[in-house]
Formats: structure tokens, sequence, C-alpha cells
């Protein structure tokens, strides 16, 4: 089951376990019509779902593996209401040992885990059930590539068992590798209730990382430049202090962002120096730095080694830190948006960056020091993706060499579409305009879905 984010897919198989009750329909198990009200009447005629979001929906991550595996058929191994612990500890121990989960115990908490061990937790979870059909909501979601090799495998040995299996994903490649029918949904309903507080807090979340760094991208446009290796900089910056926190070189998180942003200052500087000084072409100069700092994220990395979310210890909390009722990621956003608003329309400095934007030549004549504007929007550029790194690594808990591999375009695009001139001398901050999901409308293109606009 497959199609563009929005299309009501997760939405489809919620109504169909009983999660959401649909407005018409009918729902057919083994050639009869089934009347599912609430997820428990799913699960005993043998319909089982592993949620996409794991760590929400899927696990109670304070609690160790072995209950979390349990939990499902607790009521089966209660005698009188008390609950048979060895029967449990015996079935649980059994059900991860099958699907090969990397842990010390089953008293392990979940949230110890890395993404592919938790999702191996949920599919043992849906094991210790009496199945007839398995639902998978994008199950190789934000987990590594021997992981998710791990996890095709599990789905394999279901098919032979005879399950019947429901694989929603966004990923091509893996659709037509491992599904024998394909269902592209489309033009699906629009959710009244979607545009609620929390859904919004959550694009704003999720998005961080482009809505962070389009600031800076808009002050390298408008002096009429160009930079497409700031993902190579939040690579660097981000596997950095991912590194750093994983062998506990450091621990504090302020020291954690302020490291990010140190090393993000370095690159984007390097760049405006090769590029105001030099006077290489931005693109030529920021597509060489591109692959130097993204190989230089592969070296910090050990060559592909990547930081878990056990590794990060405190650093990502701050994701999912409130201060006054808003989440402390959102704050960095406002902050931002406010200071960037303010730094553009009332200092002498931002009013220099439109001067040579605008004319470089006459700029220059009336006393502007063009090379050093140059260089300081690269710089601003590289701060901006270095705190991005820095909340990349907070928001998805985990650092990895290739984390944003082509996202640059995603920050240029919402540039663009916001009205900022590639000839450089013409954009304002105003305001978050749409986002990156597409929530308006299911069928807008990747390149309508941004974030951040600017006009």
């Amino acid at each position: 089951l497959t199609g563009l984010v929005g299309a009501g897919r997760t939405e489809t198989v919620e109504a169909v376990c009983g999660i959401t009750q649909p407005d018409s329909g009918k729902v057919y198990l083994e050639g009869k019509e089934v009347h599912i009200k609430k997820p428990s009447d799913a699960m005993e005629k043998g319909i089982i779902l592993l949620p996409e979001d794991r760590q929400k929906e899927g696990l109670i991550m304070s609690w160790g593996l072995g209950r979390n595996v349990t939990l499902p058929t607790i009521s089966k191994y209660a005698k009188s209401g008390i609950n048979d612990e060895k029967t449990e500890r015996d079935l649980a121990k059994k059900l991860l040992e099958e699907v090969d989960t990397k842990a010390v115990d089953i008293f392990q908490p979940a949230s110890s885990l890395s993404g592919g061990n938790q999702q191996k937790v949920v599919v043992a979870k849906a094991l210790s059930q009496e199945m007839k059909v398995v639902i998978m909501d994008e199950p190789t979601k934000g987990v590594d590539v021997g992981a998710k090799a791990e996890i095709y495998a599990i789905m394999g040995d279901l098919a032979k068992k005879g399950y019947a299996i429901i694989l929603i994903s966004s990923e091509m490649p893996e659709i037509l590798g491992m599904a024998d029918r394909i269902v592209v949904m489309c033009n699906g309903p629009i959710n009244p209730s979607f545009l609620t507080p929390k859904s919004l807090m959550d694009m704003l979340k999720n998005n961080a990382v482009t809505m962070v760094m389009s600031p800076g991208m808009l002050c390298v446009m408008l002096v009429g430049g160009i930079d497409i290796s700031i993902m190579s900089t939040l690579a660097l910056s981000g596997m950095s202090i991912g590194m750093l926190l994983k062998y506990e070189h450091i621990s504090s998180t302020f020291l954690a962002f302020v490291i990010a942003i140190a090393i993000g200052i370095v690159c984007g500087a390097v760049v405006g120096l090769i590029i105001s000084r030099a006077d290489v072409p931005p693109i030529i100069a920021t597509m060489g730095f591109m692959y130097i700092y993204r190989a230089l994220g592969y070296q910090v990395s050990h060559g592909g080694e990547w930081a878990s979310a056990a590794a990060l210890g405190e650093f990502k909390n701050f994701a999912t830190t409130k201060f006054l009722g808003l989440n402390c990621v959102i704050w960095v956003i406002i902050v931002c948006y406010v200071f960037f608003f303010w730094f553009m329309k009332w200092t002498r400095t931002g009013r220099m960056i439109y001067a040579v934007g605008s004319n470089p030549s006459a700029a220059e004549v009336s006393g502007i020091n063009v090379k050093n504007i140059k260089l300081l929007v690269y710089t601003i550029m590289g701060l901006l993706a270095g705190l991005g790194g820095a909340l990349q690594v907070s928001v998805y808990a985990s650092a990895m060499p290739d984390m944003q591999y082509g996202g640059e375009m995603d920050v240029i695009a919402a540039c663009v579409i916001g009205g900022v001139s590639m000839n450089g001398g013409r954009g304002t901050v105003v305001v978050m305009a749409e986002y990156h999901q597409g929530c308006y409308h299911p069928r807008r293109s990747s390149n309508e879905r941004n974030p951040a606009a600017y006009r």
C-alpha cells in the first residue's frame, strides 16, 4: 500500500483495526464481513497492526522488552488475575530471540535500544498474538541498512508461514522488492481535524532543520550566491557531537550545541573565504566542499558507525522538552525567525547584504566591503547548518553520516518558492507558509511541500 503522504494510507488501516471509525465501507476477512469497533476486536479476529510510530504507539518506552512483548496477551497468562511471570518471561525471551533482537536481557528498557531493535520488539509483540493478517506501517522507517534486511527476512518468514501481510511504505524500491500486489492511494480525503495545534506543532518540530537553515540560505541568495554544501556541514557537525556523546567525551546538551555551531561556523567561513577571496563561483566551490565535508563526516563516524538514541544520553531529550507550553525545538525556530526578521530589516549589515545583492559595483563604490559581506553570509549559513545538525540529532535521536543527504534542495526550494530572487537583492523573512508533508493537499509535489517560505 503506497502513495503520497496524506493520501490516507495510515487512516485506512487504522479504520480497519478499529482505532478510528470509518464513515462508510465494510471489512472482509477470509471472504466474510467482520465488524470491528475497537482494536481488541481486530486482535481477536487476527488482524494485527504494527504502527508507524513505534515509540509513541508501538512500545511503552520505559518498560522492559519482556513486558512490552506480552502486553497484548497479558490476560492469557494471568491466573485469577495474577500474572504468571515465568510463562511471560519464557514467551518473551523466545519471541525476542526469534526476531534476533540485540539486547542484554528481557528487562532492558525499550528506550535504550536502537531504532532497528525497537522495531524488532514491535514485531515480537505481534508474534505473541494469534495472527491472520499483519499490517506493517512503514516498518523500516528510521532504521539502518542491516536492520532493514533483518526486518525483510522476518516478513519473508511470516509470509512462508501463511500470514497475510499488508506493507505500507513510501519507498518504491522496497515496495517493488517485497510486494506481490501493489495498491497506490491518491486523492485521499482531507481530514477536517488535521489542523489541530498538536499537528501543527509536530510539523514544525519535524521540519525544524529545513526551517532553521532557510534564513541562512536567504542571506546567501540575497548576495547572488548559492550553497549546496549545507547538508554536508550539517552531517559533519551532527556526526561530530553524536560521536562525542556516544563515547562520553561530553555530556552537556549546551556544550553539544556550542560544538555543533562552532563546527558549522568554521565550515561556512572556509567556503566563504574561497568564494569571496579566490573569486571561485559559488556553485563550484560549494559543490567541492559538499563532498569534502560529507567525507569528513564519514571519517568522524569511523567509516559509517552511527550513534543511536541510547548513546546520546540526555541530549536527545532536548527535542521533547517543553518551555512555556512549547517544545524547545519550536522555540529555536521562533527565536531564529524573529532575530533574522529584525537583522535583515533594521540593521546596517542587513541593508548592506541587500545592497551587495542588488548591485555589487554600486555597493563597493558606496564604501561597502563586498568581500567581507559575502564571507559573512556564508559564515551565517554555516552557523545555521551547525545548529541544524544538532537539531537533527536531537529530533531523530540518532546520528548518521548520511543524514539529510540531498536535503539542501528543500532549503533552496523553500526560499525560491517564497519569492527570493536567484539573482540576489530581493527577499524578506515573513512567515512559515507551507509544510513539508503537503498537509493542505495530498497531491502536492515534493517541491511544493516546504516548511518555510520567504518573499
